[in-house]
């Protein structure tokens, strides 16, 4: 689940679990579908080619369009494991380091009211004293 901090932001901004699931789906039946059509590119001349040597070797021209439909149910049973994975991730959980999170988060303290902000002892977390009375 490379996208997992994707599927994060989205519930973040308050998108329902059914457009979460539904995004994951869709990638799974794209991802299976291009799969597809390039495996199907690939077999289809091999297919030929050993039906020109071997003369007892047949298949009907629809089996290999035919065999997309099984292929695109693996790929959907296969992607309820993603589905559950992007459902229960926190929401707002990003892929950014906690430190350049709490700079950010000092600076902008900073920003808001530089004679009042300090940092914590070792754990540098930043704190306002007294929250200002007046934002300028």
């Amino acid at each position: 689940m490379e996208n997992i901090e994707e599927y994060a932001t989205l519930k973040a901004l308050g998108a329902p679990k059914s457009l979460v699931a539904r995004v994951v789906l869709t990638q799974a039946l794209l991802c299976g579908t291009v799969g597809s059509v390039l495996g199907l590119f690939a077999v289809i001349p091999v297919i030929d080619q050993a039906k020109s040597l071997i003369p007892w070797i047949y298949m009907p021209w629809w089996l290999p369009v035919v065999m997309v439909l099984p292929s695109m149910a693996m790929c959907s049973l296969a992607s309820i494991a993603s589905v559950r994975n992007a459902l229960t991730v926190e929401p707002g959980r990003c892929s950014v380091p906690k430190n350049h999170l709490l700079n950010t988060v000092y600076e902008d303290a900073t920003e808001l009211a530089p004679s009042r902000t300090e940092r914590i002892g070792s754990s540098g977390l930043p704190i306002l004293r007294r929250w200002p009375s007046r934002i300028n």
